[in-house]
């Protein structure tokens, strides 16, 4: 029986929502580039590699995939996926050479972005600002696909919110400049954001602005993290 995830339909409509309001975003934009610059320094500090297969979960408008692109897009081979048919479409505009697949990550299984292969393989999952759309009854099985698809000592860089208490999460308003809309949001406390890594098999990559502040004043803990 297909296990029912009410939250996800509420946060699919919540992203459509918000979609042409993030797509104008200029700071969205310089996060997305900055973050880039984070990952690509990550990836050829620890693998090393010519070129890297890269794959995103909640892309968003694809400002990430656009940074790296323009890093060097002989480089990275782009791949994503997001709920949002809105958010695709404003990330095919962003970054033209990455591969995207409209679904919820919790309901893929034989993933491949290639015909001929049964289960693609990645060098470094990215999760930015999306580990925290998920109750915590869920976000075991996210890590159980995150390890699955990646290649062995495989990097993932992920980020949520600093919060005073870690919780469960609820359906809450999302509140933006022009758009209001429900969306499910959980919590992490820095301690425990660490502690879901540090249980799931991967080692912490220190790197300079792993915490950092936005224009609204809020923190945002950052890591980079290895695959045991």
């Amino acid at each position: 029986m297909k296990k029912q995830r009410s939250y996800i339909k509420v946060n699919r409509e919540c992203y459509n929502a918000f979609a042409d309001e993030f797509y104008k975003r200029e700071i969205a934009k310089s996060v997305g580039k900055h973050l880039a610059v984070i990952i690509h320094n990550a990836l050829d500090s620890e693998l090393k590699k010519d070129t890297y297969k890269v794959l995103e979960f909640g892309c968003g408008t694809g400002t990430i995939l656009a940074g790296l692109e323009n890093i060097d897009k002989f480089k990275y081979k782009l791949y994503a996926i997001d709920f949002s048919e809105k958010m695709i479409g404003y990330a095919k505009v962003n970054a033209p050479s990455a591969k995207f697949v409209i679904k919820n990550v919790l309901s893929v299984k034989n993933f491949s972005f290639e015909e001929k292969k049964k289960n693609d393989k990645f060098d470094i999952i990215i999760m930015a600002a999306f580990i925290h759309l998920f109750p915590k009854v869920d976000v075991e099985e996210l890590f159980g696909k995150v390890k699955g698809w990646l290649n062995p000592n495989g990097l993932i860089y992920i980020d949520t919110t600093k919060e005073d208490k870690t919780d469960s999460g609820e359906i809450s308003i999302k509140q933006g400049e022009n758009v209001r809309a429900p969306r499910f949001r959980a919590r992490w406390t820095e301690k425990d954001f660490e502690n879901l890594l540090e249980c799931n098999g991967f080692n912490i990559i220190p790197f300079p602005e792993q915490n950092r502040t936005d224009v609204n004043e809020q923190m945002w803990l950052r890591r980079i993290a290895k695959k045991r």
